[in-house]
């Protein structure tokens, strides 16, 4: 398994019900399938969801004056066989994930997860990266329909979170995190004079993705196991989080590039029960001395990092510089 299994994060966002592994509620506990064999199975049922289904894109196009921007998900069934399905309007993209995400220690690894992003509504700020802070709205559901979750205020998510292993029904569902990245957040907001808030260009979209990228054989009531889940998705504002305020934004201490920062941890600090990735850690090489400190920050923002003796590793990561 990899090492950062027993990673502390100390904010994760677990979107979604209570636990229910044993299988009350009348739903039935399944042991874990097979990665690929489930994938497979998933792609099929969300494809042909896909091809049946259509949203409110008519509304988006063309905003009746009281329109909510809410995307409504209708069957294509008779009368409306001129709809554009949302096979015809949703984008494709493939992560891999292995079954010591879900802390599966015997399994399959690198196997592809397709999942469907839809963009009803362009947003007029930045696309989050993986390691921001965002401020969204959501409504998750089953493929049926089915509500299991929903935020029609403003939560916070923290990306880096959606990216921590764990049992099924005690993860934040990864298929989120991916396709808040594929939707570009709003830019200003507007107080009401009532207190509330508005942000005008927030992006509005729609994810759906297999169970590899959700709970998998994690039972979270009302969700069964091996469920493609969908999400509604408002997403209000990001935030270029540096979550140690080393000076670093945390999306650029994914020293691998593989968009995954919890998993990079050049002195092999520890924490609590886990390991201290660098995105937490203020002294990346364990040196004695801040990473900010190690570092150069100009008037304008732009960071440099020197490198003193030449070794082709900036000082703030080698301990011997």
């Amino acid at each position: 398994m990899k090492k950062y299994f027993g990673i502390m994060v100390f904010a994760i966002f677990l979107v979604g019900c209570g636990d229910d592994d044993n299988g009350r509620g009348g739903i039935e506990t399944v042991p874990p399938r097979p990665l690929s064999e489930v994938a497979l199975e998933d792609d099929e049922e969300i494809r042909l969801f896909l091809q049946t289904h259509y949203y409110n894109y008519e509304e988006f196009n063309n905003p009746p004056a009281d329109f909510d921007f809410n995307i409504r998900i209708e069957e294509i069934g008779e009368g409306d066989e001129d709809k554009t399905p949302l096979m015809e309007q949703v984008e494709q993209f493939s992560i891999n994930i292995s079954a010591e995400d879900f802390l599966i220690a015997e399994g399959e690894d690198n196997i592809p997860h397709n999942y469907y992003v839809l963009t009803a509504k362009e947003g007029a700020g930045l696309n989050p990266t993986f390691a921001d802070s965002t401020f969204v709205r959501f409504e998750g559901s089953l493929l049926n329909g089915q509500v299991f979750d929903q935020v029609t205020t403003v939560s916070s998510f923290d990306l880096p979170s959606f990216q921590v292993p764990g049992f099924g029904s005690m993860r934040a569902f990864r298929g989120v995190g991916e396709g808040i990245q594929r939707l570009r957040a709003g830019d200003l907001i507007v107080d009401n004079p009532d207190g509330s808030f508005e942000v005008p260009g927030r992006g509005i979209g729609l994810v759906i993705f297999p169970s590899g990228l959700g709970t998998f054989n994690g039972l979270r009531s009302p969700i069964p196991q091996f469920s493609p889940l969908m999400f509604k998705l408002e997403i209000l504002t990001t935030i270029r989080a540096d979550h140690d305020n080393d000076g670093i934004p945390s999306f650029m201490e994914d020293i691998d590039g593989d968009g995954n920062v919890i998993n990079d941890n050049t002195d092999g600090d520890t924490f609590g029960l886990g390991i201290l990735p660098n995105y937490l850690d203020n002294d990346d090489d364990n040196d004695g001395i801040p990473t900010r400190d190690e570092i150069i920050i100009a008037d304008d923002g732009t960071l440099s990092f020197p490198d003193s003796d030449g070794d082709g590793m900036p000082d703030y990561l080698d301990a011997d510089s």
